[in-house]
């Protein structure tokens, strides 16, 4: 499935990205306008030239959803690392705890639940990737479905994926908060403790 793969590239490359902007100045103000204007600019717009470039094939599927849903996981987890209690960072330092500590003990775990948001985001971005690009560069696939029934004004079968497109969004915004409750059973039980 398209939306998953480009999705998975979009969270390895979104958090690394992260971890490189929330450790570097100069990189943070490299790359956070390179990354506004992947967002300034419409997908949809530039996905014929994808197309025209790569082919219409996976690899301009894969761009177009990496594309439209890497940002808000960037950003996101940047927020994450970045926004640390002060004083617990104080106390590591003075513990001389070297920065891959505290990066692996205290600012990755902080930044999780900024993860974990940025991925519902996009998972259903990564939906919209997959339909946009089978808009321009597909021969199959519900986006493909879509369009081609649009096209011949089959109103039932423009429906019917649809309402497929809705059931699998749902469904893999349902895994991702799955995976977090697993990931992260601590947040469930602080929940539990405030109710």
């Amino acid at each position: 499935m398209i939306a998953v793969s480009g999705f998975v590239i979009a969270l390895t490359v979104g958090v690394l990205m992260a971890v490189l902007i929330a450790h570097s100045r100069f990189l943070a103000e490299s790359l956070y306008p390179l990354l506004v204007l992947s967002q300034v600019v419409p997908t949809i717009a530039i996905a014929p030239i994808l197309s025209i470039w790569f082919g219409p094939g996976e690899v301009t599927k894969l761009i177009v959803v990496f594309l439209i849903s890497v940002f808000p996981i960037v950003v996101n987890t940047t927020a994450g690392l970045l926004h640390v209690d002060e004083d617990l960072l104080y106390v590591a330092r003075g513990l001389k705890a070297s920065r891959w500590k505290i990066f692996a003990l205290i600012r990755m775990p902080n930044a999780l639940p900024n993860v974990f948001a940025a991925m519902r985001i996009s998972i259903t971005l990564a939906v919209i990737g997959a339909v946009v690009a089978e808009f321009v560069a597909g021969s199959v696939g519900l986006g493909y479905v879509v369009f081609t029934g649009a096209a011949n004004v089959n109103t039932r079968l423009v429906f019917a994926a649809v309402v497929l497109l809705g059931v699998m969004g749902i469904a893999l915004f349902t895994a991702v908060k799955g995976l977090q409750r697993l990931a992260m059973p601590w947040a469930r039980v602080a929940k539990e403790g405030e109710a």
